[in-house]
């Protein structure tokens, strides 16, 4: 009776020792995936491209560069109405910004257009793009810099400004596929900081944008009337 007890106790002590030795086996496979870097990008590490002197636009036409967006992981986004690849690209990516708004990570989509801002804001409407803000390069002048061909076109920013990774342009990522995820949260977890608060200028840009109608509205009926008394 003994023995078959003694037995069983070996038994289970063998099963926990190896479950345990498999979840830590899992534990440090998980880790070493999270830091992979996904096949859909290239790594930038050790290269020279910086965005440090890279200027842009708000849809307010204020000047941004890069630096005005600290402790965030940054994605850069370059992107155009007029391509295909990059409307589905930005509906993931405002899905991915949605998901990790609590988290100090941030999607730069950047315009290469020459169409206005009010063209852009319809677009995102359109395709339900409320979770980016709009961002303008004008004169295609990041494009230009960076020697691009091709649309979409992606770079992965660490919290010290530092380019990391881009991906292929013209190849599209799947910023909903798992390894990506894994990864973009592993590297935004690197440093626990809160988020600035969430805020959303596209918001206040179309109530701005319909007050600017009304206005015009008003000031063309002002002008009919105007011409009837007169």
């Amino acid at each position: 009776m003994l023995k078959k007890l003694y037995i069983k106790l070996i038994f289970i002590i063998a099963i926990f020792c190896s479950t345990n030795s498999f979840c830590e086996q899992m534990q440090e496979d998980n880790a070493q995936e999270a830091t992979k870097l996904p096949s859909f990008f290239r790594d930038l590490s050790s290269s020279s491209i910086t965005f440090n002197d890279s200027v842009f636009y708000s849809q307010y036409m204020e000047k941004k560069a890069l630096e005005n967006f600290d402790n965030r992981f940054v994605i850069i986004h370059l992107w155009a109405t007029w391509c295909m690849d990059c409307q589905n690209e930005l509906i993931t990516l405002n899905k991915l910004q949605k998901e990790f708004r609590k988290k100090p990570l941030l999607v730069l989509a950047i315009s290469e257009d020459f169409k206005n801002v009010s063209s852009i804001n319809e677009y995102f409407t359109k395709h339900k793009i409320d979770f980016l803000d709009i961002y303008l390069d004008k004169k295609n002048a990041i494009y230009n810099y960076l020697g691009l061909n091709h649309l979409p076109a992606s770079y992965l920013v660490d919290f010290n400004g530092n380019v990391i990774a881009s991906s292929i342009p013209g190849f599209p990522v799947d910023w909903e596929d798992e390894m990506v995820k894994k990864y973009i949260e592993g590297k935004v977890n690197e440093h626990h900081l809160l988020p600035p608060e969430y805020k959303s200028p596209r918001d206040i840009f179309k109530a701005t944008d319909i007050n600017q109608n009304n206005q015009k509205e008003k000031m063309k009926e002002q002008k009919k009337t105007d011409i009837i008394i007169n």
